[in-house]
């Protein structure tokens, strides 16, 4: 029986994670599998949540690695996931995406001697000031088996070098857990719960730093969505943008209302109301809803496509 160790750090990892976690549970006769999460992502709206609303198992490890720089960050999921490997003495580690436990995983994997199998390989941006890019590239670089989700990104690694025989080309993962969640999503009353109306709300996803933590580049990206998004914005707001709010375009509302109706804070961006954290407003979003998908990551956009929203990128 094969021995998996399967690692998650982020928000994007998770949805990425969801589908392979269940077609694994399927094959329970072939494979052994523990969850391993290195707390990138910490707080209840950037992780719990989502494993809840995805409905994955709970970690068998925790590495609650928290924030940090990069380096900092990076180091301390190395130190904790090495312990893990030797105590599981796995057959393959399996890591998803760009994010830095993905990269500090597989370079743990590597110097173990542990074969390391990479779901969503090949992706490029050619842009080195990006953390991801850096990441995703070394990644592969480490990994005994490419799993790809397009054509582009196999051709990617044929021209960095990768033997074409570690490249299989699989799809893209996110698109079975959107397809997973579309009919919950299309069943939700999160809609009337906060008064908005189909295809007049954008559903964003927004949290890179470049985004979040520049004021001026926040105040641009908000004054952009606020003439596309109609009359409200959903918007799982990260941690990171909930520091300094006031100065940085998003202004209090009073008390708007939640999901399923609790009281929470409310704010408006570009003059519109926005509902921070909630989960189901980004499934609305998914399930074909809003009219307009905002994000700073290439996953949820194609997902909107998917689900035949449109959307607009922001890096």
């Amino acid at each position: 029986m094969t021995k998996v160790l399967n690692v998650v750090g982020a928000r994007p990892n998770f949805m990425k994670m969801a589908p392979i976690i269940a077609e694994m549970n399927a094959r329970g006769g072939e494979i052994t599998q523990s969850l391993v999460h290195t707390g990138q992502h910490y707080d209840d709206a950037m992780s719990g949540a989502f494993f809840r609303d995805l409905g994955m198992p709970e970690p068998d490890v925790c590495l609650a690695s928290g924030c940090g720089t990069h380096a900092e960050q990076t180091a301390r999921v190395m130190l904790a996931f090495e312990g893990v490997v030797v105590a599981h003495k796995p057959d393959w580690v399996v890591v998803v995406g760009d994010v830095n436990s993905t990269l500090a995983c597989a370079l743990v994997a590597g110097k173990l001697r542990v074969r390391v199998a990479h779901v969503e390989a090949g992706l490029r941006s050619g842009d080195w000031t990006m953390p991801e890019e850096i990441n995703r590239v070394l990644t592969d670089r480490l990994s005994d088996l490419l799993l790809t989700p397009s054509p582009d990104a196999d051709q990617n690694l044929l021209r960095e070098g990768i033997a074409p025989d570690r490249i299989v080309r699989v799809g893209n993962v996110m698109i079975d857990t959107l397809y997973r969640q579309i009919e919950r999503a299309q069943h939700s009353t999160i809609l009337d719960d906060l008064s908005l109306e189909a295809r007049g709300f954008a559903a964003m996803t927004m949290h890179r730093p470049s985004n979040v933590d520049d004021p001026d580049s926040l105040r641009r990206i908000f004054a952009a969505i606020g003439r596309i998004a109609g009359r409200a914005v959903g918007w799982r707001v990260p941690a990171r943008a909930g520091r300094g709010r006031g100065g940085r375009g998003i202004v209090p509302l009073a008390g708007g209302p939640g999901p399923a109706g609790r009281q929470s804070r409310g704010y408006t961006l570009g003059g519109r109301p926005v509902h921070p954290g909630a989960p189901a407003v980004a499934g609305a979003g998914a399930g074909g809803r809003a009219g307009v998908v905002p994000t700073a990551g290439g996953g949820c956009g194609r997902a909107g496509r998917a689900a035949r929203c449109s959307w607009r990128c922001s890096r």
